[in-house]
């Protein structure tokens, strides 16, 4: 789990047909979202996440459902098979 982690994923193999291999080569076993804040300003970060927690790629979304919805587009994971961490 990185620091700031709200909700996560582990991917299925329906997922990984879909998304394939991450720039590394790698396949991704998990997605997180993370929150940030930044001068007042909550920006949400997707998180592809292989194995070895060395490889992963990112993308920087303005509010979290367009972090839904990358995650989609991207691996096929629909909203409700998203995890929620809890404090």
């Amino acid at each position: 789990m990185f620091e700031n982690s709200i909700y996560w994923v582990k991917l299925t193999a329906s997922h990984l047909q879909q998304c394939g291999p991450i720039h590394t080569g790698e396949d991704p076993v998990w997605m997180e979202i993370e929150s940030t804040t930044e001068r007042g300003i909550v920006s949400y970060f997707l998180f592809t996440v292989a194995e070895d927690r060395k490889a992963c790629s990112d993308t920087c979304h303005q509010n979290l459902e367009d972090a839904f919805h990358q995650a989609e587009y991207a691996c096929g994971v629909r909203r409700d098979e998203w995890n929620q961490y809890h404090d």
